[in-house]
Parts: structure tokens; C-alpha cells; sequence
């Protein structure tokens, strides 16, 4: 899971501190608890997890994020965010100001 998922599973920003993501995790896992969705309480926890490593978050502030493992990740990733048209200008500017 990428820390950008992460958040996203426990909806906060990527500024929240540990402290915020622990106190939303506990709020979503008393709305879901894992008796009655074991799949979702895993992606929870993992998000969790995920959210509160501090070492990952700073190496993800400065490198970025993490390359995908497979073209099959980057292909879900790509679904998953919203597309916009792109103008007459856009395209200018794709082609070099043509």
C-alpha cells in the first residue's frame, strides 16, 4: 500500500501527525470492526501501519514515491485517479509551444 493510500483508507491529509492517524483509526475500526469485515479491518491496519512509519514518510517527502512492483499496480494506480481533458493550450505545450 502507498502511503497517498493510506490516508486516503483513513481519511486524512498527509500532514496529519501519528497521534491523528491513530485517533482515526480507532474511530474507523469502531465503525468496522474486524469480526464483521476481517478484509477491510486488514486494509485498515495496514494503512495504519503504514500512515504512523515515520522513516517511510520522510523518505516518500524527499524521494518521492516508491516505483511500482509491476505494471499491474501502476495500471490500478492510473485507473484510480480522476482524468481531465486537455485543452487546445495543453497541448501546445505538450508539443514544445508549436
Amino acid at each position: 500500500m502507498r502511503l497517498g493510500e493510506a490516508f486516503q483508507v483513513l481519511g486524512l491529509g498527509p500532514d496529519a501527525s501519528p497521534d491523528e492517524v491513530r485517533a482515526r483509526y480507532r474511530e474507523r475500526v469502531k465503525a468496522c470492526p474486524p469480526e464483521r469485515d476481517p478484509e477491510g479491518f486488514a486494509r485498515l491496519r495496514e494503512a495504519m501501519e503504514r500512515a504512523t512509519d515515520l522513516q517511510a514518510r520522510a523518505v516518500e517527502r524527499v524521494m518521492g514515491p516508491p516505483a511500482y512492483r509491476n505494471l499491474a499496480e501502476c495500471r490500478d494506480d492510473l485507473r484510480g485517479r480522476p482524468r481531465r481533458p486537455l485543452g487546445p493550450t495543453a497541448w501546445l505545450e505538450l508539443l514544445g509551444g508549436r
